[in-house]
């Protein structure tokens, strides 16, 4: 199969598993707000001046869940549907398949996107110098996380487990690092720790170019770089640490 084919492939793949159960379970649209939306509306009634903070954190948190989330999609199609091991005896390439999942995921965050994009432009937050920022990171936090998801999903053979681990990580790299407060609380000295997770880099860079936060020298060339390395080393564990076929 050959460059295009696979192409198609992969997007048949993300529309049949993102369009087409949106379309029939809205549902789950909703469920992925809810942790976003719930943080905002809290943070609303208490404190003002960490709105601009929830709404960009929202952003890395739908983006960030709805990659990990490709974990029990994946595990789901291999244990119950044996769908995986038609993919595995096609001539799909094991690349093309996870862009189909990234493609089903980000098809999957879109509606979520739209509703923080239209609080954000009425808290006039997206600005022309922030626009360009927030789609590179959130590009590279979908490719981080989705490829974390299926890696991490090749390695789970009960369903049951994965969906737990789906919620603890979603939670571990969206509250630990500064995606909801101002990286500024950080004592300097663990400023950098939190350029170990993907969403703690991009939070940095999000806040410090929508103007919330100033930090230090070298710091956002550091972010970048680490962002962009992370995207680069789980996309290539995915693609060929990952246990495609089972043994």
């Amino acid at each position: 199969m050959g460059l295009r084919g696979q192409l198609r492939a992969s997007l048949v793949l993300g529309w049949l598993n993102g369009v087409i159960p949106i379309r029939r379970t809205p549902f789950w649209v909703l469920s992925y707000l809810m942790f976003p939306l719930s943080l905002l509306f809290l943070l609303r009634l208490y404190s003002e001046g960490l709105l601009d903070f929830a709404l960009l954190g929202g952003f890395l948190t739908v983006l960030a869940y709805t990659g990990i989330e490709v974990l029990g999609d994946v595990v789901y199609f291999k244990t119950i549907c044996k769908v995986q091991d038609m993919f595995v005896a096609s001539p799909l390439s094991p690349s093309a398949y996870l862009f189909g999942l990234s493609l089903s995921s980000l098809f999957y965050s879109l509606p979520g996107l739209l509703v923080l994009v239209a609080a954000s432009l009425l808290r006039g937050l997206l600005s022309p110098q922030l626009v360009p920022t927030l789609v590179a990171v959130l590009l590279l936090i979908w490719l981080s996380f989705t490829a974390l998801g299926f890696t991490l999903s090749t390695f789970i053979r009960e369903p049951r487990h994965a969906w737990p681990l789906v919620g603890i990580l979603s939670i571990l790299f969206s509250v630990l690092p500064p995606v909801y407060y101002s990286a500024s609380l950080l004592p300097r000295r663990l400023l950098p720790l939190s350029l170990l997770l993907p969403t703690g880099a991009g939070a940095l860079l999000l806040q410090e170019r929508a103007g919330l936060v100033g930090l230090p020298e070298g710091m956002g060339e550091l972010a970048w770089a680490s962002l962009v390395a992370e995207a680069l080393l789980l996309w290539m564990l995915a693609r060929h640490g990952s246990r495609w076929r089972e043994d």
